[in-house]
């Protein structure tokens, strides 16, 4: 495709500059009608003739054609950044139009011509150009389906607290208490920070795309962390109080969650984040990544949902059937849990929300694929 602009550019751009070099002729020669000869007599007379080059005016061309060529190859490639961008109406600088857009008789760009021919221009980068311009606003409804999101989020962690707090006596480490800070853990790390791991390229569309990905890889590390404590507080509790492991459903369950949650972070950070992978085998992996990401989500749900009620069968079996204060508050956080998964996977599943690439993401894409034939020089972004 450049290759097709840059001769298109070339075409228009040395036909003006033969044009201009025409014109200016040889200073005392003439043509003879018919033949196309120039007469002798004509080329030595006069030392201003002799003098000069014949070779210069056909370099003036070449220079000449070479700038329109390369400015209309930038128009060219600024207009298809704007759309990918969403800004196609964005104005082009003046730096970057060719001479025939410009009009006749108008100067054009200083260009600094660099070795081999090279045109470095001395104009502003279209994409410095583009910068200045505000972002687009985000979609229709996204910011208030994240924000129902956090409400939820934020709900449910109170409604965990308050649990464990009024009626489980609090939350203890080298205590009796110390089983109660397994499901405060999980819920915050597992289903809160997982959640808003998973949304932060929904929310952060317009920034660059390695903090973005930074911001994921550190809020999944924080939940893998604080999921680690409340396991850990789990076995020592058992162990305390003669509890055999790993005999229930909520266990098995919670334990390849936890494990295969692990290894996703781990093949995320080695595919994406750190150099290594090629462009290829990033671009096969990416959909598995993302599928696995949305299916850990809802097994850290379910999770926690039988690990509520099995809580509640081995702690109140006798008054639950009651409606009693405790599983009504209980069922409650049930309820917000299935809440904040189901608008989570929401923002995650619409197709229009999902984070538009930035123009240099496309050109740095394109590169790695062309030049590099599926190896990428940097390996850092996704």
């Amino acid at each position: 495709m450049e290759g097709r602009l840059l001769g298109e550019g070339w075409g228009r751009g040395n036909g003006t500059g033969r044009a201009q070099a025409g014109a200016g002729g040889l200073g005392k020669r003439s043509r003879v009608a018919g033949a196309g000869r120039l007469e002798e007599g004509q080329e030595q007379a006069g030392t201003g003739a002799s003098d000069r080059s014949p070779a210069a005016p056909g370099l003036q061309g070449l220079g000449q054609g070479c700038v329109a060529a390369w400015s209309h190859l930038r128009v060219r490639v600024t207009q298809r950044e704007q759309e990918a961008a969403g800004e196609g109406g964005a104005q082009v600088p003046d730096a970057a139009r060719s001479t025939t857009e410009r009009g006749a008789g108008q100067p054009g760009p200083a260009v600094a011509w660099g070795p081999c021919g090279s045109a470095a221009s001395s104009s502003v980068s279209p994409q410095a150009a583009m910068d200045g311009a505000p972002p687009p606003p985000s979609p229709a409804g996204l910011s208030a389906y994240v924000a129902v999101s956090q409400l939820l989020g934020l709900t449910l962690l109170a409604t965990t607290g308050a649990w464990l707090g009024r009626y489980r006596g609090g939350v203890g480490w080298h205590s009796p208490l110390q089983f109660n800070a397994h499901p405060l853990c999980m819920v915050l790390a597992m289903v809160f920070l997982q959640g808003d791991a998973l949304l932060v390229y929904r929310v952060f569309r317009h920034e660059a795309k390695r903090s973005t990905k930074a911001l994921h890889v550190l809020l999944h590390g924080l939940a893998l962390l604080i999921a680690l404590v409340g396991i850990i507080a789990v076995f020592e509790s058992h162990r305390a109080k003669g509890i055999p492991d790993m005999y229930s459903l909520h266990s098995w369950c919670g334990m390849a969650t936890f494990v295969l949650y692990l290894l996703q972070w781990v093949l995320g950070c080695g595919f994406f984040l750190f150099p290594g992978a090629s462009f290829s085998l990033r671009g096969w992996y990416k959909p598995q990544h993302i599928f696995f990401g949305i299916t850990l989500f809802i097994l850290s749900i379910t999770s926690c949902l039988l690990g509520i009620t099995e809580m509640l069968l081995f702690k109140i079996s006798d008054s639950y059937s009651h409606f009693v204060p405790e599983g009504i508050l209980a069922n409650t956080l049930g309820v917000l849990l299935v809440a904040f998964g189901l608008v989570v996977g929401y923002v995650l599943t619409r197709e229009e929300w999902k984070r538009p690439p930035l123009a240099e993401e496309l050109a740095l894409s394109m590169d790695f694929k062309t030049l590099t034939e599926g190896e990428s020089p940097g390996g850092g972004s996704q």
